[in-house]
């Protein structure tokens, strides 16, 4: 149900997910697309190496295959015993050809990661500052850092709160990025 290959800089993986109410009359599929770069990964906070048979969900850029067509909303392939197979097929090689694949070809190098995130996108939140470092940018890395804190501080307080905002801060230092997080530092944020 997965598959990868290495292109440019990036490891790119499709998983084929099944519903989990598939039965032996219906059965239903979607496709789960992620890209990974393994220098990018080396800088992120607990993340190590991805398995030698990579998984969707372990990507740093990640989006459902109804989130790159037209219609913008989750899409599923169902097929029954009467379901005419060769047009599913031909609707998976249309998805392929007029969605996944330029949207693949748009993330193979490292300094592809760096733009600004479509919609439907699951992206590690370390990602973008990791890879503008890589490409010698960090005045981005240290605004995208702060930007998270900021977000961070915006949020109604919950239990990871504090440890996101000690993770962020950790991440910056420990890559030497100026975040001038004195906006931001407890006892300042301002009550709602």
């Amino acid at each position: 149900m997965n598959f990868s290959r290495q292109d440019g800089e990036a490891c790119q993986v499709i998983n084929v997910q099944s519903s989990q109410w598939n039965s032996n009359e219906c059965g239903k599929f979607t496709i789960n697309v992620g890209v990974d770069f393994a220098s990018v990964a080396k800088l992120l906070p607990g993340r190590g190496p991805m398995p030698t048979s990579p998984k969707e969900y372990l990507c740093l850029l990640r989006i459902r295959v109804g989130n790159l067509m037209p219609a913008r909303r989750d899409h599923w392939w169902t097929v029954t015993p009467d379901t005419d197979i060769e047009e599913v097929c031909r609707e998976l090689g249309d998805a392929w050809t007029a969605c996944i694949s330029p949207w693949l070809a748009r993330f193979r190098t490292v300094a592809s990661l760096t733009a600004e995130p479509d919609q439907g996108v699951i992206l590690n939140s370390f990602a973008r500052p990791a890879a503008s470092i890589l490409i010698g940018d960090r005045g981005t890395a240290a605004r995208l850092i702060k930007r998270e804190i900021e977000e961070l501080w915006a949020r109604p307080p919950d239990e990871f709160q504090e440890k996101w905002l000690a993770e962020f801060r950790k991440w910056a230092e420990e890559q030497g990025l100026d975040i001038g997080d004195d906006s931001v530092d407890e006892g300042t944020k301002e009550e709602g």
